[in-house]
């Protein structure tokens, strides 16, 4: 959770305005939402190394066969979700996207995660 409202919407904020605001326009909102995700990534691997023994722990055995269905009836639910959150958040893009230019579009996806960056502090 904090990792997509914090981290990630304030990385795309910082990233994209500095990229647009040094001259680079749509090219440089692109890129900036790539970098933003990149280092929202960094920060969850730091995050997770200094919370957890991650990293330095040594691998005894392999998970059992019980134990590994337990994580697929976890996880492949979760991964389901996730699917349908990312179209579900993408549409809106593509049925805009018909309508405008990439300019355009880049502007408004732009103007969306700021009005998202709101549902952070409030």
């Amino acid at each position: 959770m904090l990792m997509d409202t914090l981290v990630h919407r304030v990385s795309v904020f910082v990233v994209v305005v500095a990229a647009t605001t040094l001259g680079y326009g749509v090219f440089g909102a692109t890129v900036g939402r790539v970098g933003a995700l990149c280092l929202t990534a960094l920060f969850g691997i730091e995050l997770i190394g200094r919370r957890t023994s991650l990293f330095t722990a040594t691998v005894k055995r392999a998970l059992s066969l019980r134990e590994l269905r337990k994580l697929l009836a976890f996880s492949l639910p979760l991964v389901g979700a996730n699917a349908v959150w990312f179209l579900t958040r993408q549409l809106d893009n593509l049925l805009v996207g018909y309508y405008i230019d990439s300019a355009a579009l880049g502007t408004y996806d732009t103007t969306f995660t700021l009005t998202q960056l709101v549902f952070v502090f409030f």
